[in-house]
């Protein structure tokens, strides 16, 4: 990963990554004062070409999806410090309703 500044990331995949890609996460001012936007270019090289391709599309393996969800949980991380789950918990807590 590549710093550019403070509003800017660069990265590009390691050679003999599973899926080639490369990308760029900009920061920006929201108008009116309301945080940051973030705007994200995203390139995608599916293994195997147009083959590949299609069957990434027949298993819903979309790289628009794949960039929504990583979007949401870098959201998620940045404004609560972690990533939101919805695997059970190691222990419940006590307390509660049945108290």
């Amino acid at each position: 990963m590549e710093e550019t500044g403070s509003d800017e990331i660069r990265w590009s995949s390691l050679d003999g990554a599973d899926v080639p890609n490369a990308g760029t996460l900009t920061f920006r001012p929201a108008p009116g004062d309301r945080g940051t936007e973030l705007h994200l270019k995203i390139g995608f090289d599916p293994p195997g070409g147009a083959v590949g391709e299609a069957v990434s599309k027949l298993f819903h393996i979309v790289p628009a999806e794949i960039v929504r969800k990583a979007l949401y949980k870098f959201r998620a991380l940045a404004l609560t410090g972690e990533i939101p789950t919805t695997e059970p918990q190691p222990a419940p807590r006590r307390g509660g309703a049945d108290r």
